[in-house]
């Protein structure tokens, strides 16, 4: 999907297809996008300044074969890291190390706490403080590596994990890439960036002309003092049937007809339109929304079909009662 723009009482939706370019109109659009949906895959700006070749990130489509006998730094301590890491030391890396910014690596798993029905269903219906507080704590905890990655990496004497080792700098010499950390300098070959995504509706090209519309938590809510974060404050503030809000009412109406399921919705309703376990609790809930908000729009148009209705059990019955067709 390239772009969504009001069109009348619908919704136009310019999408491109194997047969071209094309224009569809809806009432509603849900976008179930997925993690990059929400933004964009992060890279830190001090990766820019390298030559492309020196460097991928984890989202992208990486020659692991093109790496064996390669010094292969990764950039993240979670699970996609890991799973990069893994995939270097396979197909035949020299040395992977990796690096994480943090003094220890995160070894909590969320979901393992959240998994229940009462956190899972019912998060994204407490007030603004209770959401606020349960979800920032989650999406700051980040998501973990398993056992099992760890298993892949570990087996290799060749696989460092270096902790407390944020990147400060970067730069070639000698045809390789300069690491700089606070505890000295290293050097690669490769990098891979294995560092989430960015959660920012402004970056989403089908959104682009409700960029200024949507409203943010940080327009929409206010935390108590030593619990801001702004980073986190930047994902939409949803509504109950999980459409965006606008930033200043009345300013773009047809938001109410966008919903969004997924990364992003995250701090307004919990784990939801990318992660598997809370399916089965929250798409009852979207379509359930949808068909409401439907059936409410053509109430009107209910009434007078109800009211024209003329259907029977079976054909004798109308003469029976003396009823005219």
């Amino acid at each position: 999907m390239k772009r969504i723009t009001p069109h009348r009482e619908y919704l136009a939706a310019e999408i491109e297809s194997p047969a071209g370019a094309e224009v569809l109109l809806a009432r509603k659009i849900v976008l179930a996008t997925g993690m990059e949906g929400a933004g964009r895959w992060y890279t830190p700006p001090l990766l820019h300044e390298l030559p492309k070749p020196y460097w991928a990130h984890a989202s992208e489509g990486i020659d692991f074969a093109a790496l064996r006998g390669k010094h292969v730094a990764v950039l993240g301590a979670a699970a996609t890291a890991m799973d990069n890491a893994a995939a270097a030391l396979e197909h035949g890396a020299s040395v992977v190390d990796q690096y994480c910014r943090r003094p220890r690596v995160q070894s909590i798993q969320p979901y393992r706490w959240a998994a229940f029905a009462g956190f899972m269903r019912h998060i994204g219906e407490m007030d603004d403080l209770w959401r606020w507080r349960f979800l920032t704590y989650f999406l700051e905890l980040r998501e973990p590596f398993t056992k099992d990655a760890w298993s892949r990496v570990s087996r290799f004497p060749n696989y460092h994990m270096l902790t407390g080792r944020p990147w400060q700098r970067l730069g070639v010499a000698d045809g390789r890439v300069a690491i700089d950390t606070p505890q000295g300098r290293a050097f690669a070959d490769f990098l891979i960036a294995g560092t989430g995504i960015e959660v920012d509706h402004r970056l989403r090209p089908e959104l682009a002309h409700f960029a200024d519309d949507i409203a943010t938590w940080n327009d929409c809510f206010k935390p108590p003092p030593g619990e801001e974060n702004t980073r986190l404050g930047l994902y939409p503030y949803l509504s109950p049937s999980f459409a965006f809000v606008e930033r200043v009412p009345g300013a773009a109406p047809a938001l109410t007809n966008i919903h969004c399921f997924n990364f992003a919705a995250t701090l307004s309703f919990g784990p939801s339109g990318a992660a598997i376990r809370p399916m089965k609790y929250l798409v009852p809930r979207l379509v359930r929304a949808l068909t409401r908000d439907l059936f409410r729009a053509d109430i009107a148009a209910h009434w007078k079909s109800f009211q024209d209705f003329r259907g029977y059990d079976f054909d004798g019955f109308p003469e029976m009662l003396g009823v005219e067709e």
